[in-house]
């Protein structure tokens, strides 16, 4: 399973890579997702966040600009250069960082992320790539970042979306649709997988995704600052 795990994040990596050396997916503003979190952490300013998958930025220049620490990662170079050339565009060296880097390795061990140093994770669209193992390690990793009280923001791939079922199901709910791997989350399994948090909030979302209607579950958990048994 490793090597296939290997190989699957090697097509993906592929694949983003060419998005992003013909098309600019860079958008001014923020995602619905980064609205959440200004919708529950009323102040902002001072905070240190750690994006997952930052694509070309768009969240990470957003937070920067409000005055946020903000450590962002991704696992294509082209998204990282994209993303160093927009914060040096908006003269936010100060605030926004960008570094290449795979989640699905153990990120919590890496020494440029202290353990319980950031205050929020924000992951938009980044952990449904994975199996079951690598999915469930990746929410213990991004557990031993936050400080405790911290909140972790994500949006994944629903079990409602309209290409759930299609392809091979290589694990519950896992699926290889012409050569993408999908891992769709139901509100139980996304349960399953925050155990360790409590949970603020979860909402299904649709909205048009790369040219059609998408599902997502959008979630807010937070770590607690006493350790659950």
């Amino acid at each position: 399973m490793q090597g296939e795990t290997r190989m699957n994040l090697e097509l993906q990596e592929r694949e983003w890579e060419e998005k992003y050396s013909v098309e600019d997916y860079f958008r001014e503003g923020r995602s619905s997702l980064a609205e959440l979190v200004e919708k529950i952490i009323k102040e902002l300013i001072g905070k240190r966040i750690l994006e997952l998958g930052c694509g070309q930025g768009q969240d990470a220049i957003y937070f920067g600009k409000k005055d946020v620490i903000v450590t962002a990662l991704d696992f294509s170079q082209k998204a990282v250069q994209s993303t160093r050339t927009r914060i040096k565009k908006f003269g936010l060296e100060k605030t926004v960082s960008v570094m290449k880097a795979d989640i699905s390795s153990d990120i919590s061990s890496d020494p440029a992320l202290p353990k319980e140093s950031f205050d929020i994770v924000f992951a938009n669209l980044s952990l449904h790539y994975f199996d079951d193992k690598t999915t469930k390690r990746i929410f213990s990793d991004i557990y031993r970042l936050l400080v405790p009280g911290g909140y972790l923001f994500f949006e994944v791939k629903s079990t409602a979306d309209l290409d759930y079922g299609k392809g091979e199901e290589i694990e519950k709910d896992f699926f290889d649709f012409n050569g993408k791997r999908r891992h769709f989350f139901s509100e139980a399994y996304l349960l399953e997988c925050t155990r360790q948090y409590d949970v603020i909030s979860v909402q299904p979302k649709k909205y048009v995704s790369e040219g059609k209607l998408s599902s997502f579950l959008s979630a807010c958990v937070k770590k607690p600052y006493l350790t659950k048994c």
